[in-house]
């Protein structure tokens, strides 16, 4: 098994590259040359002078909940209803299609928070009653998803998480987090003592734009004017590893769910960009 070490001697060959100028450095001028979107949170995001930045993905690379959005249900129906007979695999089918991350090749709608919750509740229930619930019981529990899904305690950040980001915070890397996630990310953040070590957080719920739409990246490369060695850490071969090359930037994807991905991303990568297969799990 591949350690931490990995993502580690992987960044400091990249930095070395392009700072040195023994590797072409990404276009990340080009890529900062397209127009600013007039959706997005760019107005909190100030210019940094760096020269080494890395770009993190969240949920799956840094942390990850148990059971993801479908454990969030199970554990408010095992609340409201004891001595259910429902599984996870059961609530699961009706989640694979009404987030916005499922169509991230258009701009959604900003809003406030409440909105963006509220967009999802019919989504909630849907999974509850094609599980069998009724239809009060389903919308009773819908109604938690907000409280259950966002509550830190329920979140665990991976053992070697803190270490890497210390270790290369000393050696003089940027962190910025890219993430597709809920409104109260940073909160969450915050909640799991991960915050301090990210001068950026950009949120697809705050921007309109889902990994791996362009603009998403974009959003954070104009955040940080004066780097010239960017690379993206992600565990997901669409969202960030495709997303990541489309704009032109080296990626090392990390703790793969499925073997699969971790198969087509080593060759993808390999082919693309040379940085090899690291990989965490």
């Amino acid at each position: 098994m591949v350690t931490s070490g990995v993502v580690l001697a992987r960044a400091r060959a990249e930095a070395d590259q392009m700072v040195t100028g023994e590797r072409p450095c990404v276009d990340i001028d080009e890529a900062r040359s397209m127009p600013m979107s007039t959706v997005g949170c760019m107005n909190a995001l100030a210019p940094h002078d760096v020269r080494k930045l890395l770009i993190w993905d969240f949920d799956g690379t840094l942390a990850y909940r148990q059971g993801l959005w479908s454990g969030a249900l199970l554990q408010i129906l095992d609340r409201e209803a004891p001595g259910h007979t429902v599984q996870l695999e059961q609530l699961r089918p009706a989640l694979q299609r009404g987030f916005r991350w499922h169509a991230p090749d258009q701009a959604h709608p900003l809003g406030s928070a409440d909105e963006w919750w509220a967009e999802l509740q019919p989504l909630f229930k849907r999974a509850y009653v094609e599980a069998g619930l009724s239809e009060p019981l389903a919308q009773r529990c819908a109604r938690q998803m907000r409280q259950q899904y966002t509550d830190s305690a329920h979140w665990s950040v991976y053992a070697d998480t803190v270490p890497v980001l210390q270790q290369l915070s000393t050696e003089g890397w940027t962190h910025a987090v890219l993430t597709n996630h809920v409104p109260e990310f940073r909160r969450l953040l915050e909640g799991l003592e991960l915050a301090a070590f990210f001068d950026v957080a950009v949120n697809s719920a705050e921007t309109g734009f889902e990994k791996p739409h362009p603009e998403a990246f974009r959003v954070v490369l104009r955040a940080f004017p004066e780097a010239v060695a960017v690379c993206m850490i992600g565990d997901s071969l669409t969202a960030d590893v495709a997303g990541a090359q489309g704009v032109g930037l080296p990626v090392i994807q990390v703790r793969g769910r499925l073997r699969q991905d971790r198969v087509d991303a080593r060759t993808y990568i390999g082919c693309r960009n040379g940085c090899g297969s690291c990989f965490l799990r």
